[in-house]
């Protein structure tokens, strides 16, 4: 069990402004910010020297999950929070079901901050691979059922200082 007084998850799909709101959420609130690329997937690659992009973090990601189950990142990336001893984490880029179970059994307050978008703001933010992947995820490591986890629903199709303004309103009822 963590001794933290709440964690923050956010999910969303790709290019969704998953890290925009944490690294928001972390500054302005003063809570630490883990997400699972940064924090598990890119040492595990350079580790394996394998070149950290996009690509092969969710390759690797998926072999992963493949071999030792789909809670494995999460798993890994509790070690390295309760290593840091925080108080008030934000994590970002839940992509499966079984990461947010796992996070519930380690934290008495997590609540989940889902973003929205359309396809027509992430082609603005990204590519068609992004909506490939998107559809990728929903498909084979049930991104769907992370995206239907009972969470709080803020709308990203906007400027950063509308998720800004969208996040406050959220978080000031509950926390």
């Amino acid at each position: 069990m963590l001794k933290t007084n709440i964690i923050i998850g956010i999910i969303g799909v790709a290019r969704s402004g998953k890290d925009t709101a944490a690294n928001y959420i972390s500054k302005k609130y003063d809570f630490d910010k883990f997400d699972f690329a940064t924090e598990v997937l890119e040492p595990l690659l350079i580790k394996n020297k394998i070149k950290p992009t996009k690509k092969n973090k969710s390759n690797f990601a998926k072999n992963l999950r493949q071999k030792k189950g789909n809670d494995i990142l999460a798993k890994l990336l509790f070690k390295s929070i309760k290593n840091k001893k925080s108080k008030n984490i934000v994590i970002s880029g839940f992509r499966c079901i079984e990461e947010i179970d796992f996070f519930k059994t380690k934290t008495k307050k997590i609540i989940f901050l889902k973003l929205i978008v359309d396809e027509k703001t992430i082609l603005k933010r990204g590519t068609y691979a992004d909506i490939d992947r998107n559809k990728r995820d929903t498909t084979f490591i049930g991104m769907e059922k992370v995206l239907n986890y009972p969470s709080v629903k803020i709308q990203n199709n906007k400027t950063k200082q509308d998720l800004f303004e969208s996040i406050d309103k959220s978080l000031s009822c509950l926390i």
